[in-house]
């Protein structure tokens, strides 16, 4: 097993990592819709009822804090029938709903809105449903937020977000990539986390074809790295990560 870095061997920009994890951030003030409202959403949820949650969204979204705009996102996520999304992605509540988020996360420096995990339901939500108008603008703000994320986040969240923005093709990537090919934190990600998380960064960097991928993968390329990775990685995992080494053309 890779030894763990001591936080006190990061950079002091990276050093949050292992106490901020998930945090929560104060609300804004805004205390959410409540628990009778909550219900009411997760009957919609349950009944697959897509017209029905839209309309509970429009109703109550002046309310949201942003656990319930995750979870609204989350919910949407759980909508199977592709017909049903077709029109959603569409509906004026639904693109209204995209807006205001996207704006939420792009004014706020500091992110007291969301926290990291809520972020990270919400770009995999938004990988369920597919681009639409707004999704550029979307990302563009979680990208605005980088460093942010990077330093509250835990591993499963980053390789969400990581996976959205390689799913989706953003184009406005840059940032966010760059901040996870920091020296400190590309090293703390592959000494820290598992084969499968790594696996799934690294072919996010391969199929948006980073440019600012060298500090990730140089840490990947290190002798105990690869003895951990053939160790603990299935053989999809390791082939996911040749390729990915593959694909960027990095000598391993």
């Amino acid at each position: 097993m890779v030894n763990r870095i001591s936080p006190l061997s990061l950079s002091a920009a990276q050093q949050q990592f292992s106490t901020n994890s998930g945090s929560r951030p104060k609300q804004n003030g805004k205390k959410g819709i409540g628990r009778e409202k909550q219900e009411e959403r997760k009957k919609f949820e349950r009944s697959g009822d897509a017209r029905g949650l839209l309309q509970f969204i429009g109703r109550n979204i002046d309310d949201f804090n942003g656990r319930d705009m995750a979870t609204a996102w989350n919910a949407l996520k759980g909508i199977t029938n592709q017909n049903h999304l077709q029109r959603i992605r569409k509906e004026p509540v639904f693109l209204d709903l995209v807006k205001r988020l996207t704006e939420m996360i792009a004014s706020n420096d500091t992110t007291l809105f969301l926290n990291a995990i809520e972020l990270s339901m919400i770009a995999s939500a938004a990988t369920k449903i597919g681009r639409l108008d707004g999704t550029d603008e979307l990302f563009a703000a979680i990208s605005k937020q980088s460093i942010w994320i990077v330093n509250h986040v835990n591993a499963q969240a980053l390789a969400n977000i990581a996976t959205a923005y390689s799913k989706l093709e953003i184009t406005n990537h840059q940032d966010f990539f760059a901040a996870i090919s920091d020296k400190d934190v590309s090293r703390w990600i592959v000494e820290n986390w598992n084969a499968q998380e790594i696996a799934n960064i690294a072919t996010a960097f391969a199929k948006l074809e980073v440019v600012d991928h060298k500090n990730f993968f140089a840490a990947i390329n290190d002798e105990k790295i690869i003895k951990y990775l053939m160790g603990n990685g299935n053989a999809q995992v390791i082939a996911n990560i040749a390729t990915a080494f593959a694909k960027l053309e990095i000598d391993c």
